[in-house]
């Protein structure tokens, strides 16, 4: 077997690879309805865009993006799938706490260990750097229960 031929395999390979994970992704998302609501009493950020408090509905888009709404006011945010913990059986939003500000993290179905999580937009990443340059660390998580939707 020639180098060129090695290497040609070897893409093959790696595309069947990658082709596999992520349509892994999307058969899941297909199996499980990824929608949540839920009655936020703060409010809170998602990317640049704030929210007041209210009822929202999250709706996953596509494999790395959901939607966030309320009436006419609406966001998108990137996330990625994590796995691998326990599954919570009625459904969560949790949102990373700092000082006053409250950032949305992630978002997880009824009975799915698959939940999705929010990448660290630059308007988190600010508050958290100055949280760490003033010394202060008073961040923690806040879990909210979904509400129960009818499909």
């Amino acid at each position: 077997m020639n180098r060129h031929s090695f290497l040609n395999i070897t893409a093959t390979i790696v595309a069947a690879i990658l082709t596999v994970t992520s349509s892994s992704q999307a058969l899941h998302a297909q199996e499980v309805d990824h929608r949540a609501k839920a009655n936020v009493p703060f409010g809170f950020e998602v990317g640049s865009r704030h929210f007041n408090p209210g009822i929202y509905n999250i709706v996953l888009q596509r494999d790395n993006l959901i939607s966030i709404q309320s009436g006419s006011n609406a966001a998108l945010a990137v996330i990625r799938w994590d796995t691998g913990r326990k599954a919570s059986p009625n459904g969560k939003l949790v949102f990373h706490k700092y000082g006053d500000k409250y950032f949305l993290s992630e978002v997880w179905t009824p009975g799915d260990p698959t939940h999705l999580q929010c990448v660290l937009t630059a308007a988190e990443a600010k508050v958290k750097k100055a949280q760490l340059t003033a010394s202060v660390t008073y961040n923690s998580n806040v879990e909210l229960a979904l509400m129960q939707t009818s499909k």
